[in-house]
């Protein structure tokens, strides 16, 4: 339920960044609801790369800790998010900045990171107290419950970052031409 209450949030900045982005492109009538739904498809899978690292760090952070079952699957999955999933996102920050400053400038790159960085905070808080809210006898089954969904590939860093790609390729096919560099960096962390 919470995940939702995230998932809403970040739908906000999604518009606003949307809006943002055609106004600042000059998007005329047919052209602009292409911008629109480039910038939003983006935005939004941006917004769950932050969200998501946000939920995933204080899921590994509580169920590492009790005696459940799952615990050493989240014991390992740690250093899986440190190791992978934080250089994957760390790329995709970087591509997400540049694009912002070539699209909006750099002060309102630096307010949108701002809010990124916001959201993940928010992510992690929100989850960690509503785990640590679970009692004890519960949290086993949440713990597990969310270890099934990191195993189905729910919550997959590489799945994001392609589908960033994906929609980056419609919406600034030139800027997405420059991040072949990037790109090649993420292939080179999803096969070691």
């Amino acid at each position: 339920m919470c995940f939702n209450n995230l998932r809403g949030s970040i739908f906000h900045c999604v518009v606003t960044f949307s809006l943002i982005a055609c106004a600042a492109s000059g998007a005329h009538s047919q052209d602009s609801s292409k911008l629109i739904q480039g910038a939003a498809e983006t935005g939004k899978v941006f917004g769950r790369v932050y969200t998501n690292t946000g939920v995933l760090s204080a899921v590994s952070d509580i169920c590492a800790k009790y005696p459940i079952p799952d615990a050493s699957f989240f014991q390992s999955y740690k250093a899986h998010l440190l190791e992978k999933y934080a250089s994957v996102a760390g790329v995709l920050v970087g591509v997400h900045q540049e694009l912002m400053q070539e699209r909006l400038g750099q002060q309102l790159e630096e307010s949108l990171s701002a809010i990124g960085r916001q959201i993940r905070l928010y992510a992690y808080e929100e989850i960690k107290t509503k785990l640590l809210a679970t009692p004890i006898e519960e949290r086993g089954a949440v713990c597990g419950n969310f270890k099934n969904q990191i195993e189905n590939g729910d919550w997959d860093v590489f799945s994001l970052a392609d589908s960033y790609f994906t929609s980056l390729r419609s919406y600034v096919p030139s800027f997405y031409e420059d991040t072949k560099s990037a790109r090649d960096l993420i292939e080179r962390f999803r096969t070691h």
